[in-house]
């Protein structure tokens, strides 16, 4: 194991210092402590919603009833809907009041998030048009004179009222969204299903923001800051999933539609999220509507699906919804790989039924359970190497029930609970040698209890569990998922194992966090995590720092540093397989950067980070003695790594007509095998990596908007020769230095157009989604014949339209 040189931690250390330097010089003016003065937000900029087109015909009145949570600016970060209308009220009213401005909530004036009950009311009168008053100025019962006219008002409660039933103003952001990260990437709902080149798909949309690489073609793997997928986690609703794509990465393995939100955390994230060195997705469902029944169905060239929701009682809602692939013909009849002359077959489903119950203000209730089944057969010309046969056969499958359960205890005290229980599995044949079948039953259980007794700090604690039964079954060869396996000599790579039997795995952990706002325009985070193993029997401990400081009103400097630790994945800690006595993989993260806001819907953020990794897992041809008996080590904790960047992003949140942001990172990612040796690339290295993304809402129900990407090509190895094994009858490649080629640059323009029409009780939305307009031939990969002396290229998608329509009730 590698111990951080001295000089490491102290380079770390001076350029946290500078950044907090600001803050210890505000801190030299701050008074005696006096008990705080809270002052609810003001709003001082009204935006009116468009009448839902379909509601104005019927002459239908609402009235929307929502929370809205502000920052300390006194912006808009989110909008629930707590009281629903349907006829398309939610949707525009929400659209209205996230482009609200506030003038901030203060405790002992100073700036603080918070959370406001808003009412927003529409009306319709035969009156003469006049021009409609602020919000604040309409008082119950009297509507503005208008013939079609948006009017709302803010809950008026006292903000300082104990029962918590009464409570509409809090002066702290929810416990399941606090600003607890430096860096966090929001992609809201109107993002998620309008931007080009994804078909709607949620999940596809994260691959668009600053720091993520270009995934791999059919994989949709998701790689953050110069990680691979496996370095990050993913989470439904605070607990880790094990698959977010289908096969093919074609469409994520959730209904968009259900979602709420998805946060993307690149680094530095907080201690209530471990067992990553890389990144964290957490995808965050919504509750079910509950005004009245809605359904739709909707087709597109990947797959079909139907969804229902809708009231059960005063307090359960509930949302069936569902999805089967037909892509298998879709990709046959455009011969999609090309020469390679392969039958591809996915096949892929998907459902989540989600309840809700919601009784009252200090409780709330949700059941989610979902599931997704993927299967993939692939066929092609066996004349290659006999080894490896002329298929394979793939099939993943991911079961689960969950459940989470918010309290409030008392004004100060909250508590959320959630629990996962499921099954998940993967089955992989590969011509005549390679069989892989697990079968894994996992529990997950998170709980966070909060306390804000809205006086400068705010603790958090909580614990984060997961347990493994599982049974494998096996017969592998000993380079499997090795990053930089290309320099293998034929020896290693034809060693095969065969395992079977069942495995446990036991990985509990608990962390704090300790929030400080006592200096002015100062947020402190203090963090410390605590993992266990019982794969290897290890522990590992996290001490976490973050800290934002407002330099000025609208610029936000803000910087970090952490440690992170991860398991090896479950074949590397094997007893047959692999080494049970490896460490725990270990990095620091450290960043720095601003945020700017430039105009009201307009930001600017400029970050720089720096990840350095060891313990990093490599191959080992050392013999050492377990159980008194001298076996192979196979793998070590050898390894080093590092990565290196600046990201910047310009952002125009989204308003009623337009939403969109430009992404560029520059990066570097490198490894090297032992202490001391030549640094290399690493897998995950993109150097530049650039992102346009725009949507404008034209009118008339239309709505268009386009994506350019380009990103440099993925480091591989070359192959450089061969030679002839006769006992093996095959050639065996001879490789060069690992990573040492790149893949050409990848780029490519993705446009989207979209039409909504509006009846009385239906609407229909027509889309067009088209891939690679002017078919960019983007290679991903190279393929060789039997003796290595040939090469080619296979691609990515040629140009793709895909075509797609709702029918929605």
């Amino acid at each position: 194991m590698r111990i951080m040189p001295v000089r490491e931690w102290v380079g770390w250390a001076v350029a946290l210092g500078l950044l907090v330097m600001p803050c210890v010089s505000a801190a030299q003016d701050v008074g005696p402590v006096a008990e705080p003065a809270l002052q609810p937000p003001e709003l001082i900029e009204y935006f009116e919603a468009p009448y839902p087109p379909g509601a104005l015909a019927q002459e239908l009145e609402a009235q929307v009833e929502a929370e809205l949570e502000l920052d300390e600016r006194g912006a808009v970060v989110a909008v629930e809907i707590t009281k629903s209308a349907g006829h398309g009220f939610d949707e525009a009213a929400a659209l209205a009041m996230k482009q609200f401005k506030f003038a901030p909530a203060q405790r002992d004036g100073q700036a603080i998030p918070a959370i406001i009950t808003y009412r927003y009311r529409f009306f319709l009168s035969k009156a003469v048009p006049v021009e409609a008053p602020p919000p604040a100025d309409v008082e119950e019962g009297e509507p503005p004179q208008a013939p079609a006219v948006v009017g709302g008002d803010p809950e008026e409660t006292d903000p300082l009222a104990d029962v918590p039933d009464e409570l509409h103003f809090e002066s702290v952001v929810r416990g399941d969204r606090p600003t607890r990260e430096v860096t966090r990437q929001t992609v809201t709902t109107e993002e998620i299903t309008k931007i080009p080149g994804t078909s709607g798909d949620a999940l596809r949309a994260v691959q668009n923001l600053p720091g993520m690489a270009l995934a791999d073609t059919m994989g949709g793997e998701l790689m953050i800051r110069g990680s691979t997928h496996a370095e990050s986690m993913f989470f439904f609703d605070s607990l880790n999933v094990p698959l977010l794509y289908h096969f093919g990465g074609f469409s994520s393995v959730i209904n968009s539609d259900l979602i709420e939100r998805i946060d993307y955390y690149p680094g530095n994230f907080s201690a209530r999220y471990g067992r990553a060195t890389g990144g964290v997705v957490d995808v965050r469902l919504r509750a079910p509507k509950q005004d009245r029944w809605h359904a739709y169905a909707e087709v597109d060239l990947w797959d079909v699906g139907l969804l229902a929701e809708g009231p059960l009682s005063e307090n359960w809602s509930l949302t069936l919804s569902g999805r089967r692939s037909w892509i298998a013909e879709v990709l046959e009849g455009a011969n999609a790989f090309g020469d390679l002359q392969l039958t591809v077959a996915p096949r892929y489903y998907d459902f989540q039924i989600i309840a809700d119950y919601h009784p009252d203000k200090t409780d709330r209730l949700r059941l989610l359970f979902y599931g997704t089944d993927d299967r993939w057969e692939m066929t092609w010309d066996e004349s290659g190497d006999p080894t490896w046969g002329s298929g394979l056969d793939l099939h993943i499958y991911t079961y689960r029930l969950q459940a989470e359960w918010d309290h409030r205890f008392t004004r100060c005290l909250t508590n959320q609970l959630t629990v996962g229980l499921g099954m998940w599995g993967a089955t992989d044949v590969e011509g005549h040698k390679l069989y892989q079948d697990w079968d894994v039953v996992p529990l997950l259980i998170r709980d966070e209890l909060s306390w804000d007794p809205k006086r400068f700090v705010v603790l958090r604690a909580g614990i984060d569990t997961e347990i493994r039964w599982g049974f494998v079954e096996m017969v592998v060869p000993g380079d499997i998922d090795m990053e930089g396996a290309g320099d293998l000599d034929s020896q290693y790579r034809r060693e095969w194992f065969e395992l079977d039997g069942t495995r446990f795995y036991f990985y509990p952990s608990a962390y704090a966090e300790l929030e400080l706002t006592a200096i002015p325009r100062t947020q402190i985070l203090l963090g410390l995590r605590g993992d266990y193993a019982s794969s290897i029997d290890r522990w590992g401990v996290d001490p976490r720092l973050a800290v934002r400081f407002e330099l000025l009103p609208r610029t936000v400097l803000k910087g970090g540093i952490g440690l992170f630790h991860q398991v090896p994945a479950m074949q590397f800690v094997d007893e047959q397989y692999g080494n049970p006595e490896l460490q725990l993989i270990r990095a620091v993260h450290g960043s720095a950067g601003l945020e700017q806001k430039l105009f009201d819907h307009i930001e600017l953020s400029l970050e720089g980070f720096n990840k350095f990794v060891d313990n990093v897992l490599t191959r080992s041809s050392e013999m050492v003695e377990r159980d008194g008996e001298l076996v192979p080590e196979r793998f070590a904790n050898e390894g080093e790594g590092r990565s290196y960047g600046l990201e910047v992003q310009l952002r125009h949140n989204p308003t009623a007509r337009f939403f969109g942001w430009l992404a560029y990172t520059l990066m570097r990612s490198e490894r090297r095998d032992a202490p001391g040796g030549d640094w290399r690339l690493f897998d995950a290295d993109q150097t530049h990596l650039l992102t346009a993304v725009a949507s404008l809402n034209i009118g008339w129900g239309i709505t268009a908007g386009l994506r350019f990407r380009l990103a440099s090509g993925k480091p591989t190895t070359p192959i450089i020769g061969s030679a002839f094994d006769a006992d093996e009858d095959e050639y065996d490649p001879i490789f060069g230095a690992v990573n040492t080629d790149r893949m050409p640059t990848f780029h490519q323009l993705d446009l989207r157009l979209e039409k909504i029409w509006q009846w009385d009780i239906l609407a229909l939305t027509v889309f067009a989604d088209v891939q690679n307009v002017y078919n960019r031939k983007n290679p991903v990969g190279r393929i060789y014949n039997y003796d290595f002396t040939e090469q080619d290229h296979f691609y990515n998608l040629p140009i793709f339209p895909n075509l797609g329509l709702k029918l929605e009730h």
